[in-house]
């Protein structure tokens, strides 16, 4: 669907308008389009109103398109909580601010191994929670259950 209009063969200039109750669909048309001439509209509910987004008027950054996907995918969306109870701005200002630029690529690696791709997101998941990079995802796990224990014992 997001992909026709990119494909047809009418001359001039196209706009493509999808409608909508989730930002996902936003999403997925910053990853997969020519995101300049797309608006999208998403329906209110409740006390919300409508709310139209249009690519010319919300100044993304060129990085943050090309990863959009991947910052969705690790920092959550609208109807999840965020990881570790960080917001989107945080994920972005880690992700950008570390050697975890490089990371991103393993992911959009259509190529990548699956052993590079696990110890990626393993990366991911160990500097979003503020702790050593070198310490392991399990070990990491670990820390944090025992910590819970203790606060339930405490209790």
């Amino acid at each position: 669907m997001l992909t026709t209009p990119k494909s047809t063969s009418i001359k001039g200039p196209q706009c493509v308008v999808a409608v909508g109750e989730d930002v996902d669909v936003l999403v997925i048309m910053a990853a997969s389009t020519n995101f300049e001439n797309s608006c999208f509209l998403k329906l209110g509910r409740g006390k919300a109103e409508d709310a139209l987004y249009c690519a010319a008027t919300m100044n993304i950054a060129p990085h943050i398109t090309d990863d959009i996907s991947f910052l969705h995918a690790f920092s959550g969306c609208g109807t999840t909580s965020a990881l570790f109870r960080q917001g989107k701005k945080k994920f972005i200002s880690v992700l950008y601010s570390t050697e975890l630029q490089q990371v991103v690529n393993i992911f959009r690696d259509e190529n990548a191994c699956m052993n590079d791709v696990d110890e990626a997101r393993q990366k991911v998941l160990i500097t979003m929670s503020g702790k050593n990079s070198e310490e392991t995802l399990d070990s990491l796990r670990f820390k944090l259950f025992k910590k819970s224990l203790e606060k339930i014992i405490s209790i």
